[in-house]
């Protein structure tokens, strides 16, 4: 009478008045631990506390969607026991479209029946408490015990099957026995298919090099579920690492509205159109990751880095410095320090004033001496650039050098490889240069991101490692 007796509940609504016919409801199922915020501050701090169910408002925030929320909430980890649900009056299929991705355990349609509520809570309930052995072995390190678990279970309880199946192929994936995964994934893609089963078997195969199998399989899943936006993800990373760049924007853009559901699908998109050429597309879409991301979590200074340049390029300086204030609001003080330098750099640049571009740049240099290890990834990558530019091939290799080995986004981890190859070209140059073994001649930077160059063999396999998202689920 009571099944979750003990549990702890938050709720995050604007409206206080409207969180009682769902708080009455949570009581007579026996939570007791009922929290409530009002403000998307307040829900991310909250969330460093462990909840049985979040239950969050489409409308929580008027700057942010549910979506972004949702995959911010992702960012944090939430615990493998928590359920989130989302309660919204919108019925429509793209509204839904843009939630299923960043997978909510429900979803509350008002106006909305005291039984509704609890029948969708304790079948999600059970449904999460009967899988979470699985998760918790896997966890662990535990597969042979947590394989165990999925086969007992996929018998005591036939109707969670399929995502039994899943959470034992991202069981195998997440403890590296990838070989285990693609032979099961090709054994039930025979019996009984679905895209995400294609896309899984995809990443494995392109982990293998196996790319054009994982094009075939790709191009299956995306026909079959259009909307499964997974599949367009895998696949434009794929033709975009084939120097396929418009073909690879063309399979995002083709996603709709919902596409751009996602801040991490904007930011590559915005990357493609880079690549492409469509400056009017790249400027949208990077203030659409803007207005998404907010000040938490999903914010980059990258993307206030790509907008500012963008307005050097067409030589509104004034709008470029205007652009990058909103950082101060989550960037680190150093990467504030940073950023109007910067713009100035390339201005400088852009009008042919290298000595000008050099002094400030020194100046620079001497204001962040000790704390640039603390500049984010954007910033280092933007200062290794404009010291190539102005041969200081060294100091460029030193910047980039602190953000070589952390964790980026495929497209920016295209961009960081490219100017690698360039400041190595470059020291290559300079060395021979001074030995007299060629003649000295001005080193021009190159573009930051070579796609006629991109290597689709073993070398690809290891840059999708780690950027592709777990098959099993995230």
């Amino acid at each position: 009478m009571a099944p979750l007796l003990g549990g702890a509940v938050l709720i995050a609504d604007r409206n206080p008045s409207a969180q009682k016919p769902l708080k009455d409801e949570l009581n007579s199922l026996g939570v007791r631990n009922i929290e409530s915020v009002t403000d998307l501050g307040e829900l991310m701090r909250a969330t460093k506390k462990s909840y049985d169910i979040i239950f969050l408002d489409s409308h929580f925030s008027e700057k942010r969607s549910a979506g972004s929320i949702l995959e911010e909430l992702r960012l944090l980890k939430v615990p493998s026991k928590t359920m989130i649900f989302v309660i919204s009056n919108d019925r429509s299929s793209g509204f839904l479209q843009m939630l299923i991705e960043h997978e909510p355990d429900e979803y509350i349609i008002k106006p909305y029946s005291a039984e509704d509520v609890s029948k969708k809570i304790i079948k999600a309930y059970q449904r999460k408490k009967t899988l979470l052995p699985i998760d918790e072995l896997s966890s662990a390190g535990k597969v042979g015990d947590a394989l165990e678990a999925a086969e007992r279970l996929s018998e005591d309880f036939p109707q969670y099957r399929k995502e039994i199946f899943k959470k034992k192929i991202g069981c195998l994936v997440k403890n590296n026995q990838d070989e285990k995964a693609q032979e099961l994934l090709r054994q039930q893609v025979v019996k009984e298919s679905h895209p995400w089963m294609e896309v899984a078997l995809a990443k494995l195969l392109i982990a293998q090099g196996e790319l054009e199998e994982a094009d075939s399989w790709l191009r299956k899943a995306l026909n079959t579920m259009p909307e499964y936006s997974d599949s367009a993800d895998t696949l434009a990373m794929l033709l975009h690492s084939q120097g396929k760049s418009d073909e690879a924007l063309m399979v995002l853009e083709g996603l709709g509205a919902a596409g751009q559901g996602s801040v991490r699908r904007v930011r590559f998109m915005h990357g493609l159109a880079a690549i492409v050429g469509n400056r009017q597309l790249e400027k949208n879409l990077i203030n659409k990751a803007i207005d998404r991301s907010g000040y938490g979590l999903l914010a980059e200074v990258r993307d206030y880095h790509r907008l500012a340049l963008m307005y050097c390029d067409e030589g509104r300086i004034d709008e470029a410095i205007q652009s990058c204030i909103p950082i101060r609001q989550f960037a680190d003080p150093v990467d504030i320090e940073v950023i109007e330098p910067l713009v100035r750099i390339n201005a400088a640049l852009k009008n042919g004033e290298e000595g000008k571009a050099r002094e400030i740049l020194f100046a620079l240099g001497r204001k962040i001496d000790l704390r640039e290890p603390s500049l984010s990834c954007s910033a280092c990558f933007e200062l290794a650039k404009a010291c190539l530019q102005l041969g200081k091939e060294s100091a460029a290799e030193k910047y980039l050098g602190y953000i070589k080995d952390r964790k980026h986004d495929f497209y920016f981890q295209s961009e960081i490889d490219a100017l690698s190859s360039d400041i190595d070209e470059a020291l290559r140059e300079k060395k021979l240069d001074s030995e007299g073994e060629t003649a000295p001649r001005q080193i021009e930077s190159k573009p930051v991101l070579d796609v006629g160059s991109a290597r689709v063999n073993g070398d690809l396999a290891k840059k999708l490692q780690g950027v592709l998202a777990t098959p099993g689920g995230q």
